[in-house]
This record gives structure tokens, C-alpha cells and sequence, in this order.
């Protein structure tokens, strides 16, 4: 396993991290077989097998049904203690007393004294103006309870916002071989400003996995991009997800990929695909061919479907 920077936190962070949404919720296209959810038990064992394989940073939030309860789990009895990022919803009407119990809930749940990364979820320009509430995350921090707060977002504008502050360590954001979005804009101003960058979504839900076929009709403009991609890279759609992978892994802004799994298997194979290591300087250098200029490109534009 490869360990990068998180910025300047001081802290290595193993260059896949492990997401949990899937682990505590159905979660995917609504009406697909993979719709679904692994059982608690086996939820716990793929989590300990992660960090047995060198996993050693935890992503989950409040809003993942029972994630928090099962890494709570699977960690509690695990001789090796892996880093832990959660989140807090906070919009423009939070109030500090709502930071505070939404935090104390998720140390219960985790079983833990302290996060190693507290995170705004899906920060609004709207959250990051709310100073009260922001005052509150600062002051979880404080109380030794977060070691760090970042912010968690979609849009570049939400990035750039986060990055101008002086307490967001690190963004969560998504990116990935179809969605470039932040690469020029966002990820020079991480790296100048000594912040780190956790990247989501870089199998865009399944576009970029072997289950591209499978994607819902309205869809199928991420289709045929997709589709696109394996004929530029020259490949068969059982190995897009490693490509898939590697793409994200090739800037050496991105601290580290969310991958989320629903089996040992999987994880398996993403820890594999990444000690393949980055793309052919002469394959990267053709990136923006793979990119799709389109709103349809962003999860946040699946209304209905998810």
C-alpha cells in the first residue's frame, strides 16, 4: 500500500481509503441487482480485511444509515487502529447545538474519543457562511474531539470556497476520468495551500466499472463515454474499474481515493489496481479526451435514480 501526505496535517493517509456509504445503506441505480447492501457481519469482516491490507483511513458520515455503528464495530476489536473521517451536515440554518449533537452521536457510534477528520458534508456556499455553526466546528476541534475539519463538496466553486479558508485541512471531492472539473482550478490551489484532497466518485457509481452496461437509459450519454474511454485506452470493460482507479491516483495532488465496496473481493482488486501504479505519461497526456463536458456528468444531476 502507498501512503501519501493529507497536506500539511502531518498525517499519511493510505492511498485508498475506504467508503462506507454501501456498507450501511442500499445504495446505488434504484431497481439494480447491486442495489443493495452487504450483511452487518459481513460488513464488519470486509472492513477489518481492509485494514489487514493496509487500509488505514475510514470515510463515513451520519447520513450513512448504520456506517458509523459498523466501523464502530469492526474497529472496537481491530489491533490496528486506522484514521477515521466522518461528517456533519451543516446548511445555512444549523445551529451550534445542532454541530454538537450530530458529533457526540458519531463518536458513540464509532466507538471512539476522537475523528481524525471531521468534515462538512456536502458543503453550500450557504453552509460555509454560517458562522455560528462553523464557530461550533472549530470548537469540536477544540475539545480534542476532531484532530482536523474540512469540508466535503460538489461544485468548484464550493472547492475554491472551502480551500479560502483557515480551518478546512482537507476537500472531498468528485472527480474522475469523465469528470475533470477540478483538476485545473482545484487541485494547484490544494496543493499551494498545503491542503489535502480526498477524491470520491471515481467509478462515477458504476459508469466505470464492468457493470457500465447496466446503467439506467437516462444515462447513456456517461455510456458511451465510457465506452469511448475503453476504445482510447485500448481495453475491455472488465478492467475499466482499475484504469478507472489509476487515472485518479496519477495526480499527485489526490491524498487519497474513497473507494467504496461491497465485498473482500472488491477490495482486493482495488488495492490491486493501484499498486499497478499511475498511467503512461504518454496516456495522461491525453486526459481532457476522456472528459465529458456535460451537467449529466455530476451525481448531483441523477434526480430519481439514486
Amino acid at each position: 500500500m502507498q501512503y501519501r501526505p493529507l497536506g500539511n496535517t502531518g498525517l499519511k493517509v493510505s492511498a485508498l481509503t475506504l467508503g462506507t456509504v454501501e456498507l450501511g445503506l442500499d445504495y446505488g441505480f434504484k431497481g439494480s441487482a447491486h442495489y443493495s447492501r452487504p450483511s452487518r457481519a459481513d460488513a464488519v469482516k470486509l472492513v477489518r480485511h481492509s485494514i489487514d491490507r493496509g487500509v488505514n483511513l475510514i470515510d463515513t458520515a451520519r447520513a450513512y444509515g448504520d456506517a458509523e455503528s459498523v466501523v464502530g464495530e469492526a474497529v472496537s476489536e481491530s489491533p490496528v487502529k486506522p484514521m477515521i473521517a466522518t461528517k456533519v451536515a451543516i446548511t445555512a440554518e444549523t445551529k451550534p447545538e445542532d454541530v454538537f449533537t450530530s458529533v457526540e452521536t458519531s463518536l458513540r457510534e464509532l466507538r471512539a474519543g476522537q475523528v481524525e477528520l471531521l468534515q462538512i458534508h456536502s458543503a453550500t456556499l450557504a453552509a460555509l457562511a454560517n458562522r455560528p455553526a462553523l464557530d461550533a466546528l472549530l470548537e469540536v476541534r477544540e475539545r480534542g474531539l476532531a484532530l482536523h475539519v474540512a469540508a466535503s463538496i460538489y461544485t468548484v466553486d464550493e472547492a475554491l470556497a472551502s480551500l479560502s479558508t483557515d480551518w478546512a485541512r482537507s476537500v472531498q471531492v468528485p472527480f474522475n476520468m469523465l469528470d475533470q472539473r477540478m483538476a485545473d482550478r482545484v487541485f494547484p490551489v490544494s496543493t499551494g495551500a498545503g491542503r489535502g484532497i480526498l477524491v470520491r466518485s471515481a467509478f462515477l457509481r458504476g459508469v466505470l466499472t464492468p457493470a457500465v452496461d447496466e446503467i439506467p437509459a437516462q444515462l447513456a450519454t456517461l455510456g458511451e463515454a465510457a465506452h469511448r474511454a475503453l476504445a482510447l485506452l485500448g481495453t475491455t470493460k472488465q478492467d475499466l474499474a482499475s484504469w478507472a482507479l489509476r487515472f485518479v491516483l496519477s495526480f499527485d495532488a489526490v491524498s487519497s481515493v474513497i473507494a467504496g465496496v461491497r465485498t473482500i473481493e472488491e477490495v482486493d482488486a482495488n488495492i490491486d489496481a493501484a499498486e499497478l501504479g499511475p498511467w503512461p505519461v504518454d496516456l495522461f497526456a491525453r486526459r481532457p479526451e476522456f472528459a465529458v463536458n456535460d451537467p449529466i456528468v455530476s451525481p448531483a444531476n441523477w434526480q430519481g435514480l439514486i
